[in-house]
């Protein structure tokens, strides 16, 4: 990054934070660490629920025709593909020569086979392997001969060296699959009257967001009354919220008033409970029986903590 100087200072400051993540859902990434980042899982071929990744649920029966394709029973669990072990390959597409399998598919390792010479010629060995009994090689008379590898296990048969299958493996180091599993919401923000996951929280449970509309108490009391459910047990994270007045007017909760220096609270936020229940206090009437609007950010003490860390 250039930065400009005048009079010897620096007229720029700090680099900002990072730019949100981009990738598309489903996105594998090479990921150099043992927890895999925000909005992505490790391809481990692990089952979730549903409800806590719908969009990657969802996006798996859009491209394979099922949310269970990778396990899972599909109504409320899923699982990611597992990639442990494996290379990823190129999709051959409409390339003359399909030589990879279908997207996502696990394709088996092409085991070789090598001629190896004896007194009568050259000929297919036999399939040789520890503990096991002797086998014949599929389809010996169609294969030619090739170079031994140093790694292949030589085995005598009637004194004559007989080297069994062999695979190869590349130089290579080790990295976490990870997939996208949350759409990115860092460049907007997602708020919906259903329950939305908008991202991960410290403890990594899973973080969401969910607009509340409902009408606030009919009765002026000095105690909390209530107002709605969520119908299921939340740790609230954050709550914001409006209320309309008789008066006309859409205040920001909560509503105070008073004279001077004197100064009283006309409705209150929301109070939610960590079994879902919401109440709320109300002290004048003219914010008996309105309308209220709430957005309330939360985690569920049953999820599972899963996921990076949030970035």
């Amino acid at each position: 990054m250039s930065v400009a100087y005048f009079k010897g200072k620096a007229l720029t400051g700090p680099m900002g934070p990072q730019g949100p993540d981009g990738n598309p859902l489903g996105t594998i990434i090479s990921y150099l660490g043992n927890e895999p980042p925000n909005g992505y899982l490790v391809c481990d071929g692990k089952e979730y629920q549903i409800a806590d990744y719908s969009q990657l649920a969802a996006f798996f029966e859009k491209e394979f025709g099922s949310k269970s394709h990778f396990g899972g029973d599909g109504t409320s669990t899923f699982a990611v593909p597992d990639f442990r072990n494996l290379f990823l390959r190129g999709f051959h597409g409409e390339s003359e020569e399909k030589l990879s399998g279908e997207i996502g598919a696990k394709q088996e390792g092409t085991e070789h086979y090598n001629f190896v010479p004896t007194n009568d010629g050259w000929r297919a060995p036999r399939r040789f392997s520890v503990n096991e009994s002797e086998s014949p090689v599929p389809n010996a008379d169609k294969m030619i001969g090739g170079l031994v590898s140093a790694s292949a296990t030589a085995m005598s048969n009637t004194g004559t060296k007989v080297y069994d299958s062999y695979t190869s493996r590349p130089v290579n180091a080790a990295v976490q699959y990870c997939i996208k599993a949350i759409e990115s919401t860092a460049a907007f923000d997602v708020y919906s009257t259903e329950e939305t996951r908008i991202g991960t929280w410290v403890d990594r449970r899973p973080l969401y967001r969910r607009v509340c509309t409902a009408t606030s108490p009919s009765s002026v009391k000095d105690e909390k009354q209530y107002v709605m459910s969520l119908g299921y047990d939340v740790a609230l994270v954050s709550i914001s919220g409006t209320i309309a007045s008789s008066a006309g007017a859409s205040v920001q909760l909560p509503s105070l008033g008073g004279i001077g220096t004197s100064c009283q609270i006309y409705a209150g936020l929301p109070d939610v409970r960590a079994d879902g229940k919401i109440y709320m206090d109300v002290h004048h009437t003219n914010y008996t029986s309105q309308p209220i609007t709430f957005t309330i950010e939360y985690t569920k003490p049953t999820d599972q903590a899963t996921g990076g860390l949030p970035e």
